[in-house]
């Protein structure tokens, strides 16, 4: 399928999704549609990005077969601008891009939820509730891991 973005909203940096039939299934983070992703067992990946040359963001969304968000993540710091840069799928459910710079950063997308406790620190936030499990996960790559 191929989504793509309804009305934008600049001042909070928002879109709407809209379905390959044309209807509004749901407003995410970003004003800009980056990529998209098929999720195995069903689901998709949708990358955004907010249009702020001075103080880039990154939103992930995992959203259900009925395009309800069911994770998400958000990649961004302070006055330091980003730009997407797809670097391939890498092993299982994940994909591997660069934003900051020439970092190569690894998302992974889990089968099922999993609690979080300790939340990530720096330039990675999740945009989902704390006690909410999560099937997300973002790192810096690391070739020697594999």
């Amino acid at each position: 399928e191929q989504f793509r973005l309804g009305l934008v909203d600049m001042q909070h940096q928002t879109a709407e999704i809209i379905d390959p039939a044309g209807t509004k299934m749901t407003t995410l983070g970003g004003v800009v549609l980056e990529a998209q992703f098929v999720v195995t067992g069903g689901g998709y990946l949708l990358v955004t990005s907010d249009e702020d040359p001075f103080e880039g963001c990154l939103h992930m969304s995992l959203l259900d077969h009925q395009l309800a968000k069911v994770d998400g993540m958000r990649l961004g710091l302070p006055y330091r601008p980003g730009t997407f840069r797809p670097h391939g799928h890498g092993p299982g459910e994940s994909l591997q891009f660069s934003f900051f710079a020439d970092e190569i950063w690894r998302l992974e997308v889990a089968p099922r939820a999993h609690l979080v406790l300790i939340r990530p620190l720096g330039p990675v936030h999740y945009t989902s509730p704390f006690f909410k499990g999560h099937r997300l996960t973002l790192r810096l790559w690391d070739a020697q891991e594999e």
